[in-house]
């Protein structure tokens, strides 16, 4: 009886060392024909452990042979994980993976190997798992995986001839297995609500739309995006002048301000429904086209005209072209509604494009038109409501105050706001500190007009006037010293060689076996410049990467040819994209987009940590 804990504890040991034994994947070769093999790869996972779909990737290191898109014997399901700080998707019971090698039988396949790299909950870190692969055999057989965490070293030595033979285009077309962008949504656009910052309401729930897979709750939500959008500094300036202009046309039956205004929705919703379908077609490509210099110049002369008529520079009328005619009040009015809300949607495109990027990014990936026309539709109905409610019950603005100065002032208000939107659109085009002073000098310029008074003011009015032009003037200081302090920065010293050169990169990636960080970019991005400052000039995300190889490349740059490549290989939308990727595979290992900009510094770096 003394020896009973001896006898247990080697039991419980054994019994531990067979589990972790077991949990090491195995792979099974089928052979189909000549041609095509069919691997099913095991994952014996023990209760409680599960692992991550999100870093779940098979290639192979031979052009010979290409990889079908794998399939799991299980559905995922959503956990919150306290190491990710994030909700992820993962496979809970023993997992099965099958799909399809393809070899062309002209070339020798003698050398090839399956590279396998999946995430266990109860590693807690990314393993990897190289496989050779028996395609020639028919015979079904079953062989373990040689080691973990290191690659043979003839395959490091024919991946890196096949670099340095080969064309730079031939190293982007190499046959490996792209994860599908389905497989990338969660890790790129989810952030916890659990995280500890604070999220805006819009962008949860963007979030919430990349992730559900009812085309019902995602309509409902892009309806929700759209009204909450419609309450940003862009788009409330265009209330006064949108009532404005339907009142014109309106007239004393609520039935006829409804279809106007609806006139109106139908015109914007049609707008952005086209932008759905365009997006469809065009894909990755559209995202770049939101965000063109001479998109975002035409949309700011646009709405710097509006501004100068609020202001009281000019009078601003209505086309002739939108004008009703007399013999045809009804259609006429219509007609122009629907133009004038068509009209709107095009203003409004730049002003909604963090969310607009996320929904024209869902519809790219989905592929389809009907769905795409849908949702955009939707998003349109949505921003649009405000104007719709105020353009249908403009007969009860009478209850209102009667006409005076006080709408003077509020006309100058929304005029100095659209200008304010102006510079805010500007961004993109422009270093920031430029816009800073110009912000200054408007401010400065706004703050004057507030002590200039008219003989009809009262004096409580004037007072209101003097004490805002003074806080305005105060605030002018405040942003000339931060445009100052922007002009001339401090010198911060910059521990990332960040690269332009993808494939010397990729090379050297391979050479020093570190992963390979891509930032992808360009120079009219605010978010990309916000991120660079707030996070890769960070001491310590500087530190943590320096386990790795860091290029930035200018995607508005035509002479890199490898950027097209890259948005289509990946499945790129818009800016920023920052990828963290298997040099030897060239898998996405995590992927980041504009949902960085949200993040701190200690949840990037408890992010990437893990798998450098």
């Amino acid at each position: 009886m003394k020896h009973t804990p001896i006898i247990v504890t080697t039991f419980l040991s054994f019994c531990s060392l067979s589990a972790i034994c077991l949990a090491k994947p195995h792979i099974t070769y089928t052979p189909i024909d000549h041609k095509k093999t069919t691997i099913t790869i095991t994952i014996p996972l023990h209760t409680g452990d599960y692992a991550y779909k999100d870093y779940l990737d098979f290639s192979v290191d031979h052009p010979a042979i290409t990889l079908s898109e794998w399939k799991a014997n299980q559905f995922t399901v959503q956990k919150y994980d306290p190491h990710f700080k994030e909700r992820k998707k993962v496979f809970t019971k023993p997992l099965k993976i099958t799909f399809d090698a393809f070899v062309d039988d002209t070339i020798s396949v003698d050398d090839a190997y399956l590279h396998m790299t999946y995430y266990l909950k109860s590693e807690k870190k990314l393993t990897k798992t190289v496989f050779p692969l028996r395609l020639h055999t028919t015979v079904h057989h079953t062989q373990n995986n040689l080691h973990q965490n290191s690659f043979p070293e003839r395959s490091f030595k024919i991946q890196q001839e096949q670099i340095a033979n080969s064309h730079t285009n031939n190293v982007l077309n190499k046959s490996i297995d792209i994860p599908t962008p389905e497989q990338h949504t969660t890790s790129t656009y989810t952030t916890s609500s659990h995280s500890g910052t604070h999220t805006p309401l819009s962008s949860r729930i963007s979030n919430i739309i990349q992730t559900t897979q009812s085309p019902w709750i995602r309509t409902l939500l892009v309806f929700v995006l759209g009204l909450l959008l419609s309450l940003t500094p862009c788009i409330y300036p265009m209330i006064p002048i949108t009532a404005g202009i339907l009142q014109t046309q309106g007239g004393s039956s609520v039935l006829r301000n409804i279809l106007l205004s609806s006139s109106y929705t139908l015109g914007l919703a049609i707008t952005f429904s086209l932008l759905g379908m365009l997006a469809t077609f065009t894909g990755n490509f559209f995202g770049a086209f939101l965000g063109h210099p001479i998109i975002i110049i035409s949309f700011t002369l646009l709405l710097l005209y509006l501004a100068g008529s609020m202001l009281g520079l000019y009078t601003m009328y209505i086309p002739p072209f939108m004008k009703p005619k007399q013999k045809k009040i009804y259609g006429g009015s219509l007609c122009s509604a629907f133009c004038f809300g068509a009209v709107s949607g095009t203003i409004a495109s730049p002003c909604v494009s963090p969310g607009l990027i996320v929904i024209l990014s869902l519809v790219a990936q989905l592929g389809s038109l009907f769905l795409g026309f849908i949702l955009l539709f939707a998003f349109g109905i949505g921003l649009s409501m405000p104007l719709m409610i105020i353009g249908s019950f403009s007969g009860s603005l009478n209850i209102l105050p009667q006409t005076g100065p006080w709408m003077l002032e509020i006309k100058q208000l929304f005029g100095f706001l659209l200008v304010g939107m102006c510079l805010y659109l500007l961004q993109p085009l422009t270093p920031f500190y430029i816009i800073l002073w110009l912000l200054a000098g408007f401010v400065v310029v706004v703050g004057i007009t507030h002590f200039i008074t008219r003989s009809q003011d009262s004096n409580i009015l004037r007072l209101i006037k003097n004490s805002i032009g003074f806080c305005l003037l105060a605030s002018s200081l405040l942003i000339a010293f931060k445009a100052y302090q922007t002009t001339y920065p401090q010198q911060i010293q910059n521990k990332i060689t960040w690269h332009t050169d993808y494939f010397a990169a990729l090379e050297q990636a391979q050479k020093n076996h570190k992963k390979l960080l891509v930032d992808i970019g360009t120079p009219f991005c605010s978010l990309c410049r916000t991120i660079d400052k707030r996070i890769f000039c960070n001491t310590n995300v500087q530190n943590c990467l320096q386990n790795c190889i860091s290029v930035k490349i200018d995607a508005s740059n035509t002479k890199n040819s490898y950027c097209k490549l890259l948005q289509k290989k990946y499945g790129i939308i818009g800016f920023p994209t920052v990828l963290l990727i298997e040099p030897n595979t060239q898998n996405v290992l995590k992927q980041w987009g504009n949902e960085l900009y949200n993040k701190t510094t200690e949840q990037f770096t408890s992010e990437i940590q893990p798998l450098l």
